[in-house]
This record gives C-alpha cells, structure tokens and sequence, in this order.
C-alpha cells in the first residue's frame, strides 16, 4: 500500500506545472525607476542639431545679403550692357594698371574715343594716375568729365564676388582741357588713400558733349 500511495503522489506531482512566482518586495520597498539617462542625452542631441540649425540658417542669410548686394550692384549694368549690345556702343573700358600702354575704344557722348594708361606712380596716400586719350578726328572735343572706378585686382572667385564690389571706389574728374585731334592727349588723375593691394583694377567711362572745328575755307 505504502508503494501505491507513493506511485500516486508522485504522478500527481509531475502532472501540476511549476508556476513561477514573482520576486516579493520588502515592506517600504519601491519597484525601481526607469533611467534618465537616455533622456538626458536624447535632449543634449536636440540642442546640438538646433544650434547646428541656427548656424546654418544665419549663413543663408548672410548669403542671401550678399546675393542681393551683389545683384542690386551689377542690376544697372546688365541693363546698360544689354543696351549698349543693342547699339553696339562701349561706355566704360577696364584697364589693369599693371599693364600700361594697351588702349581700348570707349564711346564718349559725342563719339568713339580711345582710352589707355600712362605712368602709374604712389602719390601722397593714394596714386597718381596718367590717363591718355586719343582723338580720332579732325573735331576738337572742349573738356572731358572722367568717371573711374578702381578695386583691389579681382580674381576670378565667384563666392568672393560681394565682398570684391565691396571694396570698389568710384570718382569723377572734370576737365576743361582741350582733346586736340590726331594725337594722344594726357590727363593726370588722383586716386587718394589707396594702398597697393587696393589697386589692381581701373574702369574708366567718358563723356564730352561740346566740339570745336575749323571754320571753312573761304572761297
């Protein structure tokens, strides 16, 4: 009988399943807290990608300035190019004051005249600038007003572009001189407070609008 009961009860013992129980808490004991850690850090992330955006969104707007500086500048010229395409006029020649002697045609308001550097030389704080002017006609032109803008060299940057039309320096010079016909006539301009580095690069427009011609021969 003792066999039987023993059989009987461990039989029974296999066929019930093993519940597993959960760890008990002591009194006055809490579940632990979830970490912060990870929040900490997500949020340390999130500041460094809205800073990084800040930044980026303060450089677009200083190119935006620049672009747009850029363009309010070189609007009127595109314009005046685009007319002066049309009637096939030069108003303005640039010359490189490293490189005297080479001449170019520039329309005057009377005519086409030709424009070339001289001696080019520091003068007190700025230069001393020697610009000729040839006149292909037998007319002599009274006066000239000489418009000229002068720049650092420009290299060919296009990023660099707004900040080289910064640094752009423009004058005009009035002359009662006389452009005698068929010859080379000198005029002597003065670019003050300008230092070496800030001189590589010359436009010069020209505008004469009163003439003067020999009376006719008499018959």
């Amino acid at each position: 009988m003792k066999i039987v009961a023993a059989a009987l009860f461990l039989s029974v013992q296999l066929a019930v399943p093993c519940v597993a129980q959960a760890p008990k808490t002591t009194p006055g004991q809490t579940a632990a807290t979830p970490s912060v850690n990870s929040q900490l850090s997500e949020t340390r992330e999130l500041r460094k990608e809205v800073e990084q955006l800040r930044g980026e969104v303060e450089a677009l707007k200083k190119a935006a300035k620049d672009t747009k500086t850029s363009l309010d500048w070189i609007a009127p010229d595109v314009l005046q190019n685009l007319n002066d395409i049309g009637t096939l006029k030069h108003t303005s020649v640039e010359l490189d004051p490293a490189a005297p002697d080479k001449y170019a045609g520039v329309e005057s308001g009377a005519g086409l005249l030709l424009v070339s550097l001289g001696k080019v030389e520091p003068y007190l704080d700025g230069y001393r600038v020697e610009l000729k002017i040839a006149n292909p006609y037998l007319m002599t032109f009274k006066g000239v007003d000489v418009s000229v803008t002068w720049a650092p060299r420009w290299k060919v940057n296009i990023d660099q572009f707004a900040e080289w039309i910064k640094k752009n320096r423009s004058q005009k010079f009035s002359f009662t001189d006389e452009l005698v016909p068929g010859r080379w006539n000198s005029l002597s301009l003065i670019l003050p407070s300008t230092k070496p580095d800030e001189f590589g690069y010359l436009s010069v427009s020209l505008d004469t609008n009163t003439i003067s011609m020999r009376a006719s021969l008499s018959k």
